[in-house]
């Protein structure tokens, strides 16, 4: 009987972790100039959880980021003919790879988030991450970024409901 339950608690758990959709770019190294298009890539939600997908442009360290978020888009996750997203870079400061995209839905309680990558101005410039390692000691290297023109902050979207 424990192994009869144990069996369902893990398929129930492999059920939930392939419903989420897994970002795939942009990746370690990716860098979109300002005013050039910025790509974000996703597999999508098999199961339909995710109709509600949100996509939000974070920076910062793990786990405070922008103190004004940056929603990009809400389309459905669950859609495989549209896995992608392409639209105008912001202006930035600083131009470095501190910046990533975070994955919300409010029908889901996960969060998903891309790789870091970075912004550089319209010329291509980039700056070093301010930071080297996390605040917990993680050798990912970091910084705080902000929106040249703050106006363009779009307030969070509701995250999940569990």
């Amino acid at each position: 009987m424990f192994s009869s339950t144990l069996f369902a608690t893990l398929l129930a758990a492999v059920a939930i972790a392939r419903a989420d959709p897994n970002p795939s770019e942009p990746g370690p190294g990716d860098v979109y100039n300002e005013g050039a298009q910025c790509h974000i890539s996703w597999d999508p939600d098999t199961t339909g959880t995710w109709k509600t997908m949100n996509i939000e442009l974070m920076t910062g360290s793990t786990p405070v980021w922008f103190t004004s978020p940056v929603t990009v888009t809400t389309l459905d996750g669950t859609d495989a003919s549209k896995t992608t997203f392409d639209y105008a870079c912001p202006q930035v400061t600083p131009n470095s790879a501190i910046y990533f995209y975070q994955f919300t839905s409010p029908d889901s309680p996960d969060t998903l988030w891309t790789t870091r990558f970075a912004i550089a101005d319209a010329n291509g410039n980039t700056t070093p991450p301010s930071e080297a390692t996390e605040p917990n000691g993680d050798a990912i290297p970091w910084g705080t970024g902000a929106l040249v023109d703050p106006s363009l902050a779009v307030p969070a979207p509701s995250k999940g409901t569990t």
